[in-house]
C-alpha cells in the first residue's frame, strides 16, 4: 500500500512508491518546472535532530521512486520526510515536508 493523505506518506515495508510532484509558485500558482543544473531531493529522517538522512533519493523529471527493496529495510514506524530544490543559484527551498509512516508488511499479507 502506498497512499498520501494531506502531506502524509504511508507506504507498507517492502512495497514500491510512486508519485510525481508538482511544484507551484507561490504567487502565480503556475507550475514550476526544475531548470537544467536543478535537481530535487526526497529525504526520511527518524527524528528531527539527526543531521544524517535514513534515506535520500534524487528525484528526475520530479518523479519519486521508491523501490520494494529499498522499503523492506525501512523500520516500521514514523519518519519525517522532506522534498528539497537545489537550485542553480545555489538557494535551496524545501517545498514539502510531513510525516512518512512505515506500516509492517506482515499485517497486510
Amino acid at each position: 500500500m502506498f497512499n498520501i493523505k494531506y502531506n502524509h506518506i504511508y507506504l507498507t515495508q517492502g512495497d514500491t512508491a510512486r508519485a510525481i510532484l508538482i511544484i507551484r509558485d507561490k504567487t502565480t500558482h503556475e507550475v514550476y518546472e526544475p531548470k537544467d543544473g536543478e535537481t530535487i531531493k526526497f529525504c526520511l529522517k527518524r527524528n528531527k535532530r539527526q543531521e544524517e538522512a535514513n534515506y535520500e533519493a534524487l528525484m528526475p523529471e520530479n518523479k519519486l521512486h521508491i523501490t520494494s527493496f529499498e522499503s523492506e529495510k525501512f523500520y516500521v514506524g514514523d519518519y519525517m520526510y522532506y522534498i528539497k530544490l537545489f537550485l542553480n543559484n545555489g538557494d535551496v527551498n524545501t517545498v514539502a515536508s510531513g510525516i512518512f509512516t512505515v506500516i509492517d508488511g506482515c499485517a497486510y499479507n
